[in-house]
């Protein structure tokens, strides 16, 4: 019974302790992304790639990242 009870309290301090270390990890300042895709032209209005869509070249895009409910920019803290 002993060794049982070890064995569970081993699995969950490991659980514990790599949930604190994921949750905790370091975060970068400045944290870059590179998205790699193609801008097309949707005239018909589905929003996925048809027969008739026709690739933009040299198109500039802006990424705005927000939630999907308030379509707002998650607030940033300063230290």
């Amino acid at each position: 019974m002993a060794n049982i009870s070890i064995i569970a309290l081993l699995c969950f301090t490991i659980c514990v302790s790599s949930s604190l270390n994921y949750s905790y990890g370091a975060a970068e300042e400045n944290m870059q992304y590179m998205v790699v895709g193609h801008v097309y032209c949707d005239t018909c209005r589905v929003e996925f790639e048809t027969k008739l869509s026709e690739p933009i070249s040299g198109a500039v895009v802006k990424l705005n990242v927000g939630t999907v409910r308030t379509k707002r920019l998650p607030s940033r803290e300063k230290k």
